[in-house]
């Protein structure tokens, strides 16, 4: 049997602000990318047709905002498990963090609170996980698995040896040679566990992303179809790209793909869920993965961390900005971190109850985060309850300032960069009102990295300006507006 998988990587990033926790900027391009994508998807019916993973912080706010869109999601699964007793969702990380890039700590907690989101919402555990960028070493592969997690996806050039089953032993491929994409691979973790995974179709993933085919409904059908004429019995085809292709990267994209898989469907293809073709599929043999690197960097990882010269809009910018900018978040979060250890041991609170909790206080309203801290601080004067009500915030900032949007692209000068400095920013503030010193050196480094004419401390300042005076006078803090002043001067 000849097997067909579409897989789809929906993602959103938080963009409320973390005080008001209202969505903010000129534009609300999860109310946009709705209309072109998740909605057409959702009413053409192929969200039971396609593989998919679901950020948690995309569906959050489809379930506030559309929540006939995030049923369509968890019914689509229920389908898919009734009919052919394998789902269709793959599970997420909790933040869109580049794993190797991650402390040991940030990524395991990433994971499970990845996985416990799955299970809340689709009430099952999850089988496969769909790594952000595909950015992958052995060590947070192994994480996952050790968590539970059995299937990956990844590009072909990201493993770099196969040992067949067969008497040939192991073949060391060269830079030319690449492994079979239709194909199901083992790889061994700690433990002697193995986990198995797919590699995407590269030259469909090219193009899609570079030749725009989405936009031709009639020939991208007709490039799938000779595309799987020339997979081998058994085989698989596997489609995967960003699922906001479909509707908002490309136009007609909804109809080409429902065309593609149709068509697929008529010439003999199973077009089945990622889950369904890995049980059905013969293991080929062995791989190893190739550690640090990812789907959209050809250097690996240095998108997020250097001058790689990989580009999102093919213009030639300095990205000087990204090592200084990665290294500053670092020394912020783990600051953050080791200031949130300290603080609840101090306080006398037990650590594992605080952990526990963070994602239910992330995601809960007003009442429901109150009621967590009085669970966690009985009895606690209303100033200590405040302090520990910012601790939980401290913590989970921390983590979702890890977000991968803060280094994608190409210049400061973006609404993912100022939203990662909203959160850089409560993390400083609560930081200063818990006596760490944060403001002087923060601000200083971010005055020395620089790009287009403009400074990370000009970003950081007019991203901040919906701080509450009224939390910083409680705390004796500055506002944003004497923020400003005490770093540019007052007028």
């Amino acid at each position: 049997m000849k097997y067909v998988c579409c897989h789809a990587h929906f993602y959103q990033p938080e963009r409320a602000d973390p005080w008001s926790r209202q969505v903010v900027g000129d534009t609300n391009w999860n109310e946009c990318i709705t209309v072109e994508c998740y909605r057409p998807l959702y009413e053409a019916g192929l969200l039971g047709k396609m593989s998919w993973n679901i950020f948690p912080s995309l569906f959050n706010w489809l379930a506030e905002h559309h929540p006939d869109i995030a049923r369509g999601f968890q019914e689509a699964d229920t389908e898919a498990l009734r009919q052919t007793s394998y789902g269709c969702a793959v599970a997420s990380p909790y933040v869109h963090m580049i794993a190797p890039l991650a402390t040991e700590d940030e990524w395991s907690w990433s994971v499970s609170r990845g996985i416990d989101h799955f299970k809340r919402v689709f009430r099952r555990n999850p089988r496969a996980m769909w790594l952000p960028e595909t950015a992958v070493s052995w060590e947070t592969m192994n994480e996952a698995s050790r968590q539970g997690i059995e299937y990956f996806i990844l590009m072909n050039h990201q493993a770099f040896s196969v040992r067949g089953n067969d008497e040939k032993g192991k073949m060391i491929l060269s830079e030319e040679q690449r492994i079979t994409t239709d194909r199901v691979y083992e790889c061994w973790m700690e433990d002697d566990r193995k986990t198995k995974v797919v590699f995407v179709n590269n030259k469909i993933y090219n193009d899609m992303s570079a030749m725009a085919y989405l936009m031709y409904p009639k020939g991208f059908s007709d490039s799938l179809l000779a595309k799987w004429k020339v997979v081998e019995d058994p085989g698989l085809l596997l489609i995967a790209t960003d699922g906001e292709y479909y509707g908002h990267h490309f136009g007609h994209g909804v109809t080409s793909i429902d065309k593609g898989l149709r068509n697929l469907s008529y010439h003999g293809a199973s077009v089945v869920s990622l889950e369904k073709a890995i049980a059905a599929m013969p293991v080929a043999g062995e791989i190893e993965v190739r550690d640090n690197t990812s789907w959209t960097c050809k250097h690996g990882i240095d998108r997020w961390i250097s001058e790689c010269g990989c580009r999102n809009d093919g213009r030639h910018r300095d990205q000087k900005w990204k090592g200084p900018l990665h290294e500053l978040v670092k020394r912020l979060t783990k600051l953050a971190h080791d200031t949130w250890l300290a603080q609840i041991k101090d306080r006398g609170i037990h650590q594992k109850i605080a952990q526990d909790v963070d994602t239910a206080f992330l995601e809960g309203d007003e009442t429901v985060r109150k009621a967590l801290v009085t669970w966690m601080a009985p009895g606690a004067s209303g100033e200590a309850q405040r302090a520990v009500y910012d601790l939980m915030e401290l913590r989970l900032c921390a983590f979702l300032l890890k977000n991968s949007c803060i280094f994608y692209f190409e210049t400061l000068d973006r609404d993912e960069m100022r939203q990662s400095m909203r959160y850089a920013a409560k993390v400083a503030w609560i930081m200063e009102s818990l006596g760490v010193e944060v403001f002087s050196w923060f601000l200083s480094d971010l005055k020395k990295i620089t790009c287009e004419g403009f400074t990370a401390q000009q970003i950081f300042v007019s991203s901040v300006q919906d701080v509450p005076e009224v939390w910083c006078k409680e705390r004796g803090l500055p506002s944003p507006e004497g923020l400003k002043n005490l770093v540019f001067g007052s007028k």
